[in-house]
């Protein structure tokens, strides 16, 4: 608990805020944290001596309005004077039983700032939570620093309002004993009056009645005194008006909220000191009725600074009044909440923009929940392609839509995962019963917690229509096109020019009357130039490549292909001849290309390797503490297991070392956390320097650290131990000397598990602080097994 809880729980009954009922202004604020941090979860609380209350709570399943102090988030917050960020509260003992990790908000992350008052009593928390695992930026922190702030004006405001109240209430009370006693003053004047002759004999009675009424008057000053004292030391703008709306008194809040002097403000109308032109009749209409007797509480309203500036203001108006009840003035109180509106604005443009782009979008956008299938929201051009109004298209299923059986759906997925394709092939149906076939791009979003799909839907039924047709024509195309483009001659077996067809015409520019009864060769020069001319066993029944002379004389490559059939005319042979003159220029740019591929990925394996080589320094850095230098906790426990599973399998001695700053708080306190952070880096380096190369030293968390002691029996580790003590009692320390307090364990036939070891530790450094500190204590030297669990 903190050391001043007795302090902080009187401070807290002062605000009287425990067990009462909910109010708007608390939970805008929570909602408002909710919304700025994207968190599910959001809370402001406050903890007495055993609970954790929680005076607003939005976004949670939990219908308890308290819980136990032991077990919350608040208490963390408040021992702490910053912002307690937890990234996963799952792995966090210290939360295993926190109703919001362990209840049905299943809560992960949270973010706690203590509200902290000005003579710095921690009250509560305002606390954000989720169901991811995150991080929290120095941005993060300072937001919701301000928030909390802001949770905490709004607490001073409801007690300065109560103690205002209080103060008028007694006001009223002075002030009609003083009327009383005036009017019974009266009565008695009258009546001595009459009798003039009995004046005389109650001369002394009269005396000590006037000097009641004198002390009656220096009460009734004391009072507005006391008044004016607490009027100008709220922290809250106030003033206080006439019947014509003429500021008659204000504080010192007002003027620095404000920026306005006394001669700005002395006797000046509300509406033309503070108010826009716009709200001046119907600040006259508030002034009028406060005189009329109404009491106005939470009105928002926008104020003119002095500057010209616009200050957001949640405004408290209601009269005072006489003891007779009769109206005498107003008075407002005016909260700041600037800064809550301006983010407020913000959240709102980012809505307005989001569903500004989701509406005005001319593309089919869908939201449909992940869960239940059901169409969450639907944009206009998705009214208008499926046919159905926003009503109709809102709870359908998606399952609804599909003109797919399950079996083909499922069938797509996979084929578009396999493909690598950001999208769906499928076919929807309309509201006419039309099907269409439509691409669907899909992607996750989460809204408030809840998993939903962000589907965009894309029309394609024409051009798959047109894909088809362009498929067929293509296929004809090329059927007329291999007939017309290839060169098929028929040759005689003395290779006289019998047949030639249009593509031999347009390949070789000859028709077909000037090759008639030509030899093969006047095209082809170079058929016989390796083996005697007329044998044809070496291109008969296969495809050759060799060049073409044309008409103009120009040499082209080209692909033979030769078959032969024989008639009863005799033997023939039928050439089909292929222009390869384009294949062979894109063979050749496709060699080049497989060069430069080859560069490429001789340069990617060496970026490979500078990869390999940067994750595994990251691997390293991971298991480093980053202010000390030390392992950290994952590479303890990962270490930690390989040693206690070494030791049992081979029965090798095993120790463990758990070591504390001692009085590490209070040295912060004194010198703050910058130099405690040093001082806790040094005590790194001390044990560093004091252990063996086969240990292993490591930051356990806050100012504990805990070191592993393989090979090594009681009375060694506890030498070690001393050792280390020893030498951080006699470093050199900057500012104040430093110890620390050991607690040893050593691995016995007992020890079940690693938990257990680190507990009997834990439990001998317990004892070494209760016993002074600046000592070493093993678990083995504690007297029974109550002290140490085994």
């Amino acid at each position: 608990m903190p050391t001043n809880e007795s302090a902080r729980l009187n401070a807290l009954r002062r605000y009287r805020q425990m067990d009462s009922p909910p109010e708007e202004a608390f939970d805008d604020l929570a909602a408002t944290a909710a919304a700025l941090f994207h968190a599910s979860v959001a809370a402001i609380t406050l903890v007495d001596d055993a609970r954790e209350w929680r005076k607003s709570l939005v976004g949670s399943a939990l219908s308890e309005p308290e819980a136990v102090r032991s077990r919350s988030f608040s208490e963390a917050a408040i021992m702490r004077p910053d912002v307690l960020w937890i990234p996963d509260a799952r792995v966090d003992a210290r939360f295993a039983e926190n109703p919001f990790v362990a209840g049905p908000d299943a809560v992960r992350f949270c973010a706690a700032a203590p509200l902290v008052t000005e003579d710095g009593f921690a009250l509560g928390a305002l606390l954000v939570m989720g169901r991811d695992v995150r991080e929290f930026s120095e941005s993060d922190a300072a937001a919701l620093r301000r928030l909390a702030r802001q949770a905490v004006t709004l607490l001073e405001l409801k007690r300065t309002v109560a103690q205002l109240g209080s103060i008028v209430e007694k006001r009223k009370r002075v002030t009609r004993a003083l009327e009383t006693r005036t009017r019974d003053l009266t009565t008695e004047k009258l009546g001595l009056e009459a009798r003039r002759q009995e004046l005389e004999v109650g001369k002394h009675e009269l005396e000590i009645r006037n000097e009641d009424i004198q002390d009656g008057v220096m009460l009734y000053e004391y009072a507005s005194q006391r008044f004016l004292e607490l009027f100008q030391g709220l922290p809250v703008a106030c003033f206080c008006y006439d019947s014509k709306g003429r500021i008659f008194e204000w504080n010192r809040a007002f003027e620095a909220q404000y920026g306005l002097g006394a001669e700005a403000t002395l006797l000046k109308e509300v509406w033309d000191a503070i108010c826009r032109p716009e709200e001046a009749e119907a600040m006259k209409d508030l002034v009028a009725e406060v005189f009329r007797g109404r009491t106005f509480e939470g009105m928002e309203r926008s104020d003119l600074r002095a500057d010209g500036s616009l200050c957001h203001v949640l405004s408290n108006s209601f009269p005072i009044r006489q003891g007779d009840g009769t109206v005498i003035g107003g008075i407002c109180a005016n909260v700041d909440i600037t800064q809550r509106k301006q983010a407020q604005e913000a959240l709102r443009q980012s809505e307005e923009r989001y569903r500004q782009t989701f509406r005005r979008h001319g593309a089919v956008k869908l939201l449909v929940d992940a869960v239940t299938d059901e169409i969450v929201d639907a944009n206009p051009a998705a009214c208008a392609f499926y046919g159905w109004s926003f009503e109709q298209l809102r709870g359908r299923t998606m399952a609804g839509i599909l003109a797919f059986d399950d079996g083909r759906v499922g069938a797509e997925a996979a084929l578009a995962t396999a493909e690598q394709r950001p999208y769906h092939n499928l076919r929807h149906r309309l509201a006419s019963g039309e099907v269409r076939d439509v691409e669907v791009h899909t992607g996750p979003v989460h809204i408030d917690g809840r998993l939903h799909h962000y589907s965009i839907v894309h029309d394609v039924t024409e051009r798959r229509l047109a894909e088809m047709a362009r498929d067929e024509s293509e296929l004809r195309f090329r059927s007329v096109t291999q007939s017309a483009n290839d060169a098929i001659i028929t040759v005689t077996q003395d290779d006289c020019i019998i047949s030639w067809n249009t593509g031999a015409r347009k390949m070789f520019g000859y028709s077909e009357r000037e090759v008639l009864g030509c030899p093969l060769d006047m095209i082809l020069p170079k058929l016989y130039s390796k083996v005697a001319p007329g044998d044809k066993s070496k291109v008969l029944n296969r495809t050759v490549e060799m060049s073409g002379r044309c008409k103009d004389g120009a040499d082209i490559p080209l692909e033979l292909s030769l078959a032969t059939w024989s008639t009863e005319q005799g033997t023939f042979f039928s050439a089909v001849i292929r222009d390869i003159t384009e294949r062979k220029r894109y063979e050749k740019q496709l060699q080049e290309q497989m060069e430069q591929i080859n560069s490429y990925s001789a340069e990617m394996e060496a970026h490979k390797s500078r990869l390999e080589a940067i994750n595994r320094k990251l691997e390293e850095l991971s298991k480093l503490d980053g202010m000390t230098g030390l392992k950290n906790r994952r590479a303890f426990e990962e270490r930690m297991e390989l040693e206690f599973a070494r030791a049992m399998r081979y029965a090798m001695p095993l120790s463990l070392l758990l070591l504390d700053v001692d009085d590490l708080k209070a040295y912060n306190d004194a010198f703050g956390h910058p130099a405690g952070d040093e001082a806790l880096k040094a005590v790194a380096q001390v044990m560093q320097s004091s252990t063996r190369g086969v240990d292993l030293v490591a930051r356990y968390g806050g100012e504990e650290f805990i070191i592993i002691l393989p090979h090594t029996n009681s009375e060694g580790a506890c030498t070690i131990a001393d050792r280390i003590r020893a030498a951080t009692e006699n470093a050199t320390w900057p500012v104040r000397p430093l110890t620390i307090s050991v607690g040893v364990a050593t691995l016995t036939p007992a020890t079940m598990d690693i938990p257990a070891m680190i507990e009997q530790a834990d439990w001998a450094l317990c004892a070494s602080k209760k016993a002074g500190k600046n000592r070493v204590t093993h678990a083995a030297a504690l007297e029974s097994s109550e002290t140490i669990k085994a």
